[in-house]
């Protein structure tokens, strides 16, 4: 691990799942959350994570209304 290392955790920026939070660098956790099916997706400039494309589009239906 690098000095950069830190704990690292994401949280679906819709129904509010965790993942993570353990000792990893940025790029091993990247890859930890991507082979669990998360994505990213970039809206309206900013970058939100989901823990899978069902929050993802319930999240774009929010932004609509």
């Amino acid at each position: 691990m690098s000095g950069f290392d830190k704990e690292f955790g994401f949280s679906c920026d819709f129904c509010e799942e965790n993942i993570g939070g353990g000792m990893f660098d940025f790029n091993e956790s990247m890859e930890m959350k991507k082979q669990d099916g998360w994505i990213n997706r970039k809206h309206d400039g900013e970058w939100f994570n989901f823990c899978c494309e069902e929050c993802y589009q319930e999240f774009l239906k929010e932004e609509r209304e």
